[in-house]
């Protein structure tokens, strides 16, 4: 069977991860990102490093589209990619999306008899690194067993959502309620301190309760270790928290906890912390009650 070709756009903490992975699994990868000279280091056998999107992308039987912004997407995507796409093709955006970029993406890949789906991926940079993320895939059944393959390579779990959008969605709605988590974490951490409860017994109660959670499990020792390593940044979680606001007052959808989140993150980079771990939203709420971690 013929070696195949993946492009991936956009090699940052995510997209390295993925990238690596799909070489072992015996793609040919084709990698491109704004700043090539952060991925040189990754030039090797299986893998080459272009200088504008518009290489990488020619000749790939797929392309990854690992960008994590609207405006990055706009920026290149329809006037760097999209035209050196050959019908044969098939266009994986794994970044979180607005619906509407989203919709605007799958009808300009349409108009091209290019396939599309979307599939946001959850579980950080070390599970991009072991390949580990799940996906929240958007799209035919068709196109999900013909990508079964790239997916299996770089993923644990692929969850079908169901039409193409689908997947930004439901992907929205996650990460609302895991900054919307996390933030109820902190603030118990706070009233532990402020009540004289040592945080060895908070985190005990925690985790041996139902209130127990991989995020609590590993955010609350980031926080508490001081631990200073980006895995998802504050302005990533602000922008999926925006969009998923969006789609509530487009829905309708009334859900106070989550509107309140806005503030702290906000605050945060008014702070300019917006490259830093989404975890350190605490630190906003160390500040606002004068504890340390």
């Amino acid at each position: 069977m013929e070696q195949q070709t993946i492009a991936i756009i956009g090699v940052g903490i995510m997209g390295r991860g993925i990238a690596e992975n799909l070489a072992k699994a015996g793609f040919s990868i084709q990698l491109y990102t704004r700043n090539s000279d952060k991925i040189m280091d990754m030039k090797k056998p299986g893998m080459r490093v272009f200088q504008n999107a518009s290489d990488a992308a020619r000749g790939a039987d797929c392309t990854i589209l690992c960008l994590t912004t609207d405006e990055s997407i706009n920026a290149i995507f329809f006037t760097d990619i999209l035209p050196y796409l050959s019908p044969k093709t098939i266009v994986l955006d794994f970044g979180t999306t607005s619906p509407e970029v989203t919709e605007k993406l799958s009808l300009a890949c349409l108009e091209r008899s290019i396939e599309f789906m979307d599939c946001p991926m959850t579980g950080s940079k070390l599970a991009a690194e072991n390949g580990q993320l799940v996906l929240m895939v958007g799209g035919t059944e068709e196109n999900l067993q013909r990508c079964d393959k790239i997916f299996a390579a770089c993923s644990k779990q692929q969850i079908y959502c169901g039409n193409v959008g689908q997947g930004q969605k439901v992907k929205l709605c996650l990460n609302m309620v895991q900054a919307g988590m996390l933030q109820m974490y902190i603030e118990g951490l706070v009233l532990a301190k402020k009540s004289g409860v040592p945080y060895p017994i908070y985190q005990q109660v925690i985790e041996s309760s139902a209130a127990n959670s991989p995020l609590a499990s590993f955010k609350l020792q980031q926080i508490v270790e001081e631990d200073t390593e980006t895995h998802f940044s504050i302005k990533n979680m602000n922008k999926d928290l925006n969009h998923a606001l969006q789609m509530a007052l487009q829905n309708q959808a009334t859900l106070p906890l989550s509107f309140s989140l806005k503030s702290i993150y906000d605050a945060s980079l008014n702070y300019k912390m917006g490259e830093e771990d989404f975890s350190a939203v605490s630190k906003i709420n160390f500040l606002m009650n004068q504890v340390g971690n």
